[in-house]
């Protein structure tokens, strides 16, 4: 199901780290949605959109924004794809950790 969407709703626990689905969601390609607004932000600059979860009426719009205009998504959905394979992985983020060490 993840694999084919095109948009994808986070509602994370992690708020300041990063998860296995913020990644799922790249190398998919599928725009994310998400209330961790710690390092997923400095991660994804394109594709992720942070939302309030207590403001479902704004989140519901930006959904509707997002589906409204395919080509865009289309290309945020390319970009994702490419910076999760460049930098998001999980192998880049344990070489990134083992280095500050």
């Amino acid at each position: 199901l993840m694999g084919s969407s095109r948009i994808c709703l986070d509602a994370s626990t992690y708020m300041n780290g990063a998860n296995d689905r913020a990644a799922q969601f790249g190398i998919n390609g599928a725009v994310f949605l998400s209330n961790a607004d710690g390092y997923l932000p400095e991660a994804f600059s394109t594709g992720l959109h942070v939302y309030n979860p207590g403001d479902i009426v704004s989140l519901a719009k930006a959904i509707n924004d997002l589906s409204s205009r395919p080509s865009e998504l289309e290309e945020q959905s390319r970009q994702l794809r490419i910076a999760t394979e460049r930098q998001n992985l999980w192998r880049h983020r344990l070489q990134r950790a083992f280095a500050s060490q």
